[in-house]
């Protein structure tokens, strides 16, 4: 790039990624089955719904992650049973 504005953008949201404030990863994060990597995503989309939920608050943020919880829980199925590949997702 040269320079731009984008440039700048994209070094910044690297940062805030790699800033992690202490904080540990995920125990037991295995990410080598594709599949399970998709119904992880979905039971914990499910758990911060849950959490808002339970604040009385972000009702459309809780619908959007619900619809996105039950994609995820299809793109397993479908990964699982050999009917799509990670990157037909």
């Amino acid at each position: 790039m040269d320079g731009s504005y984008v440039e700048d953008a994209l070094d910044t949201a690297e940062q805030a990624f790699q800033d992690t404030r202490g904080q540990l990863s995920e125990t037991d994060l295995d990410v080598s089955d594709e599949a399970l990597v998709q119904l992880r995503k979905a039971c914990r989309l499910l758990e911060a719904a849950r959490t808002l939920r339970s604040q009385n608050g972000y009702y459309t943020v809780v619908i959007e992650a619900s619809f996105v919880a039950i994609e995820r829980s299809i793109q397993f199925y479908l990964l699982h049973r050999g009917q799509a590949a990670g990157e037909d997702l």
